[in-house]
Order: structure tokens, then C-alpha cells, then sequence
């Protein structure tokens, strides 16, 4: 699933958002608080009781040189994040976290390719999305350069642009910085991006690595907007918007797909919404995408075939989506998990103008209609292909669900969705205290026991290294990292006031 910052619907800072981070409590690195046991079923089929936190397992903090970049291993995989307009990176292990750019305000968050060590991110000459400009970082060199400017003298913001005024140029800007505008093919090789250097309009266009080659897709009137490549690498699906709007939905031109070998653009639909969100690929030519209204909010949730032009739909009408990321997928059985809560039970947009009730549905992409199978209201959906499983929390704990509807209470410390380390053996939970939820960090063993705190404060954003040794998170300004037993702690960057996706750039 690919997640996407949703302009025309409200953003509610989340537990392990990595889209949204802001300011809390001042963690503390003296003592822990003793969490609460939770009283849970176990993950898998033991039942043991739950153990709590006792004593502080915060070792001595070492900080990393904020400045001056210092070249990680050659070998990688690599940190990279954006932070107070700067782009920082570090090893897997999180030493030599050194920002390495100083010079033009960095508008996005790096962009990993699959391998070959690069990332590309966006800079722009002031805050107001003046002079915007396409970068390449290669690693481990830390070498940046410009790919190309992103707008001309004709379709540039200027320096007086007031981003709340409609201004020349703004919704090129808004539609290269305030969505998603950058994708890599998955051999690495290409990057698909949105700029507007040769029309009067934000088209698609794609940079090769090889040669150093750019070539233009698109030259619609419209503005295009979140180009997702194919899994092989043959189409560049995107949308159209000729506005934005001001938070009630886009006006939307049409969906496409472009062929990147014959650069052939196909037309597949006219929307009837204000926009449309697409999910993930579900095979090389079809795709799972829904719709977002003012009316409505989320619905029409279907698939689209690119090569045929079938379109199977799953759930035609209302669900319920929390930050933009609540439609999960299996790919092996072809279950979705989607989520009705009591506004979308109820709406007029409801699925067949039946009475339907608040819960949790299980849909297949294969074909329409969903199956009710609990009255829990869950948020935070995310397929684990280690488990098997859907993972997702409520306002009272975490739970998994498998794809046939079986429901499992986890030992959850907080209200969120636990972060599954890539090899499957352990979770983390992270939590900024939103919404009556404590604040601090959890790590422990997958399915064994309740984890343990080793952090309290506001945490928000926590993702495992590639080989699940450590897990890196952020606090009120602050980046650390800790071992998966959570018996270490070190600092790795100080007064961060911004902090965007993390990133991990393969070698």
C-alpha cells in the first residue's frame, strides 16, 4: 500500500504515523513509568500472564556529529530522512548520522530507488515553493546533484506567491510538493516525476539513470499528479486535476496510464469524484483504487484493468478511512480489509442502500460485496506477510485478523498498529500519547508476551533497520536508536523541528 497526504481530508496525528510528526512530551531518560498490564488474548494460541516494565534500561546517551558529513559504510543499507529543510543520513546501525545538505530548503522527503544506492528528493529556493528543483543523492559518496529544475519561468510560483491566495503557478507547486510526485521504477533504473519545465502545466515525466536521459509522457492542460509504476515496470499510472480546491476535493480531469517503452498514454476513466486514490497494483495491468467525495468520503472501492478495461467492484459505497491508510490487501487470497464506522454505516452512500453496521468487512478483489464478520471499528490496516495476518488497532488495543475474518486480541501497551520487524520475530509499538493512549516506546518478542517500555514520551515515528537489529524513532525533536532488546539508547541528532518519512536507501 502506498501512502499519500490527503489535502482535502482533516490529518489526525496517528501512533507510528510516518507522515505526521509533531511536538510532545519531553521524554526522559532517568526512569520509566511502569505500564499498565493489559489484559489480553495472546497472539497465536498461549496464554501466559503479561509482564511489566521495572527498572530504567536507558544506557548512556552518545551523540552523533550533527554536522559535517562523514561517509557511512560502503557496504549500506542507509538512513536517509529529511529535517528542518535538510536531508540527514546514517548507517544501518545509526552511527555517522551527519546532515549532509545545507544550502536550498529540502521540500520532500528522500525517495529511495529499490537498489543502486540512490534517493531523490525535491529542493525549493523559499518556503512558498519557489524555485523548485529535482535532486539525486548517491550513496555511500554522498554525492548530490540537480536532475533538472521543476517549473519555467512561465509556470513559476514567483517570489510574492501566497499559498493561500490562488497565485500563477501554485497548483503546478501544489501538485509536485503537497502529493506524492516522485516513483521509482522497480529495477531502479528510471524515476518518474511531475514538472512543469516545457508546458503551462504539471506533466509526468521520467529521468534514467543510465545516460542521464529525461524524457516527457504527458502534455494534458490538466495537472498530473501521483504517478505509481506497474510491477513490471511497464505502465505509469496518475491522475489528473485541473484545482486542488481548498479542502473540499479536487476537480478531477481523468485517471491514465502511460507506457513508458512506446510512451503511448491510455485513458481509462472519467472520474466522478473528487479524487482518486490509488491503493497498490494487484497484478501488472489492474490496479485497486476508490474514491473520496465530499459527500461520501471514501468509496467506490474497485479494481481497474489498464490492458482490458474491466473494472470489478468491491464495495460501491462508503468506508471509513483514518490518515489515508486503511485499506489492506493479501495478496495471496485476494481478501481487502476495510472498515465501516458509524458515519459510513449509515451514509446514503452506503454499499447497496442497505442498512449496514458499524465493524469490520472482509472483501475479496475477485469479486463484489463484503462479508461482516466483527462490530470492532478498527483503523491503521496493514497486511503482514510474516503472520499472514491484518494487523490494525482500536481505540482500546491492537488486534489481528486473518483473512478469513478470525480476530485476535494482542497484548497491545497502546491504541496502535505494532510495527512487525522484517524477519517476523518481533514488534515494536510506538505511541505520541494521542487520545487518552500513553506515550513511550514497547519492544518484545512476536506472539511470546507483552513488550516492554523502553522509552516514555512521545513517540512518533518508529521503523526497523533491514536486518531488525535496531529500531529508530523520534521524539520532540530528537532521533534515536535502540537495539531490539532495548537495552541501549543513543541520540543520534539534537533540535530537530521537522521531521518527514524515513527512508531506507539499499545498496
Amino acid at each position: 500500500m502506498i501512502t499519500r497526504r490527503l489535502t482535502n481530508l482533516i490529518l489526525i496525528t496517528i501512533p507510528l504515523s510516518a507522515v505526521t510528526f509533531a511536538c510532545g512530551v519531553q521524554p526522559t531518560s532517568s526512569s520509566l513509568a511502569t505500564p499498565t498490564p493489559v489484559e489480553s488474548r495472546q497472539f497465536g494460541e498461549t496464554t501466559q500472564p503479561l509482564p511489566t516494565a521495572t527498572e530504567s534500561i536507558i544506557k548512556e546517551v552518545e551523540r552523533a556529529t550533527p554536522l559535517g558529513y562523514e561517509e557511512p559504510s560502503p557496504d549500506g543499507p542507509w538512513l536517509a530522512f529529511a529535517a528542518d529543510n535538510a536531508i540527514w543520513v546514517a548507517n544501518a546501525d545509526g552511527s555517522r548520522a551527519s546532515q549532509i545538505t545545507d544550502s536550498a530548503v529540502v521540500a520532500t522527503s528522500p525517495v529511495a530507488a529499490p537498489s543502486g544506492g540512490h534517493a531523490a528528493y525535491i529542493t525549493a529556493s523559499d518556503p512558498l515553493y519557489g524555485g523548485l528543483e529535482l535532486w539525486l543523492l548517491s550513496l555511500p559518496s554522498g554525492e548530490s546533484k540537480t536532475i533538472t529544475a521543476l517549473t519555467s519561468p512561465a509556470t513559476e510560483t514567483g517570489p510574492d506567491a501566497d499559498v493561500i491566495m490562488d497565485a500563477p503557478g501554485l497548483e503546478i507547486a501544489r501538485a509536485i510538493i503537497e502529493i506524492p510526485s516522485l516513483a521509482w521504477s522497480p529495477d531502479g533504473t528510471m524515476l518518474a516525476f511531475i514538472g512543469a519545465m516545457d508546458g503551462t502545466s504539471a506533466d509526468l515525466y521520467v529521468y534514467s539513470l543510465h545516460g542521464g536521459s529525461i524524457r516527457r509522457l504527458t502534455d494534458g492542460p490538466s495537472q498530473g499528479y501521483q504517478p505509481l509504476w506497474s510491477p513490471g515496470g511497464k505502465y505509469i499510472l496518475h491522475a489528473g486535476a485541473d484545482s486542488f480546491g481548498s479542502g473540499a476535493g479536487y476537480m478531477m480531469a481523468g485517471v491514465w496510464a502511460a507506457q513508458v517503452d512506446s510512451e503511448e498514454v491510455l485513458t481509462l476513466y472519467q472520474p466522478d469524484s473528487s479524487d482518486e486514490i490509488f491503493v497498490e497494483w494487484i497484478s501488472n495491468s489492474a490496479f485497486l483504487v476508490y474514491s473520496w467525495s465530499a459527500a461520501c468520503g471514501p468509496h467506490n472501492l474497485r479494481t481497474v484493468d489498464v490492458e482490458t478495461g474491466e473494472i470489478t467492484k468491491i464495495w460501491p459505497g462508503a468506508f471509513f478511512v483514518h490518515g489515508g491508510a486503511d485499506v489492506a490487501h493479501d495478496p495471496a487470497s485476494g481478501a481487502v480489509l476495510i472498515t465501516l464506522d458509524e458515519y459510513s454505516a449509515t451514509s446514503s452512500c452506503t454499499a447497496d442502500e442497505q442498512d449496514r453496521k458499524p465493524g469490520l468487512y472482509l472483501a475479496n478483489i475477485n469479486r463484489s460485496g463484503a462479508t461482516y464478520f466483527s462490530d470492532l471499528v478498527a483503523y491503521g490496516h496493514v497486511w503482514d506477510e510474516q503472520s499472514r495476518a491484518f494487523l490494525a488497532h482500536t481505540e482500546d488495543g491492537a488486534i489481528q485478523i486473518t483473512a478469513q475474518g478470525g480476530v485476535t486480541h494482542l497484548p497491545a501497551p497502546a491504541a496502535a498498529t505494532p510495527v512487525v520487524s522484517p524477519d517476523g520475530t518481533s514488534w515494536v509499538w510506538g505511541s505520541s500519547g494521542f487520545a487518552y493512549t500513553p506515550a513511550g516506546l514497547w519492544i518484545g518478542p512476536v506472539g511470546r508476551s507483552a513488550p516492554e517500555q523502553v522509552f516514555e514520551g512521545s513517540v512518533y515515528n518508529a521503523a526497523w533497520s533491514p536486518d531488525s537489529q535496531r529500531v529508530f524513532f523520534f521524539t520532540n525533536s530528537k532521533l534515536y536508536v535502540t537495539d531490539r532488546s532495548g537495552s541501549s539508547l543513543t541520540l543520534l541528532a539534537d533540535g530537530i523541528q521537522r521531521v518527514d518519512d524515513v527512508t531506507w536507501v539499499m545498496p
